[in-house]
């Protein structure tokens, strides 16, 4: 038996990756789901044209996304803060001058996360073990899976789209007005180590049957109504139905050891606090870097032990333009980032 921990990204991936050796998986993940209400009111929104959206539904999913002028502490959605509940009770943590997250949703934070994605370089990890032509192959594989908004432009020229089935957004008319200086001015920026181009984004932008791509109604960062944000739960959702799959929920792993004959998993329930074991041939950890590593110091009794977490960190830069772009209140648009601009310093 192989276990996989957690439901993110790297979860999803690492038991995508084992089911295709044909081996069977089984997954333990602690599974919060977004509560019932604010689902109901989502299906409201999604079997109506935005021109007849029911007020309710729209007030009751935006109702916990309030910004200041000093920024939002954590990003809610579909008006629920559940991607973070209850990690105060199984992960008590101090934190100065930092705002780690932590989340025991199904999905893990790609509840909430802003959809970019765009690959790593040689240059960023020179200093592990391994190098770009090792990602190479799960970066393709990924995106078998997950949709990317994006166009083949000069950012390919360092981050290569890793797939032929990239489908553009339409950028908003503030964004096109930007791209166009950018363009006029691409020389004397690209000699100063600046390379632009459109965003990446994991959204279903095209139509299937049935079901609709984008429709511009404005709502990513409350939530899109048609689930078109990529959520590593649509994957497992998908997973649940495969032969040599299976998910067990409510469960939160604490420890893990090693055994003559495999590994053992000392777990708890959700919902009892009922002590749980499970036993296999091997484990994968991929419950995000925070949970990931308590269950690894845990497991290693090395209470004393310091870490170093490195980060990938990512600036929002707000602008002022000379020229004005007509009716921005009323454009039909996305609201996730359009632009991607990166400095080779």
């Amino acid at each position: 038996m192989i276990y996989v921990i957690g439901s993110g990204p790297s979860g999803i991936s690492c038991a995508q990756a084992l089911l295709k050796q044909g081996l069977v998986v089984t997954m333990l993940d602690s599974g919060i789901e977004l509560e019932s209400h604010f689902k109901e009111a989502i299906d409201t929104l999604k079997n109506s044209s935005p021109e007849g959206w029911d007020k309710n539904s729209l007030k009751k999913i935006k109702q916990s996304a309030s910004a200041k002028v000093s920024g939002t502490f954590v990003k809610s959605i579909y008006g629920s803060l559940f991607p973070y509940k209850e990690v105060d009770k199984y992960f008590q943590t101090q934190v100065v001058n930092a705002q780690p997250r932590i989340s025991l949703a199904k999905g893990g934070l790609s509840n909430v996360w802003g959809a970019a994605v765009l690959p790593f370089i040689d240059e960023d990890i020179t200093d592990w073990p391994i190098s770009i032509k090792d990602l190479i192959p799960h970066y393709e594989s990924i995106f078998s899976f997950m949709d990317l908004a994006a166009i083949n432009d000069d950012l390919a020229t360092k981050f290569p789209l890793y797939t032929q089935r990239n489908h553009p957004l339409q950028p908003s008319n503030q964004s096109v007005s930007f791209m166009n200086d950018l363009l006029q001015n691409k020389s004397v920026l690209n000699s100063n180590g600046f390379l632009f181009g459109n965003s990446r984004l994991a959204i279903r932008s095209y139509n299937l049957p049935n079901k609709p791509g984008c429709i511009y109604c404005g709502l990513c960062l409350y939530g899109c109504p048609h689930e078109l944000i990529y959520n590593s739960a649509f994957t497992l959702n998908e997973l649940i139905q495969h032969e040599n799959f299976h998910y067990i929920k409510d469960i939160i792993v604490q420890r893990i050891s090693e055994t003559n004959i495999g590994i053992s998993i000392a777990a708890i329930s959700r919902h009892t606090g009922e002590l749980i074991t499970f036993r296999g041939d091997r484990v994968y950890l991929a419950c995000g870097v925070i949970p990931t590593a308590k269950i690894m110091l845990e497991s290693l009794e090395a209470y004393d032990k310091e870490l170093i977490i490195k980060d990938s960190q990512w600036f929002m830069i707000p602008l002022m333009r000379y020229k004005n772009t007509q009716d921005v209140a009323d454009e039909k648009l996305y609201t996730l980032s359009q632009m991607f601009i990166e400095l080779f310093d």
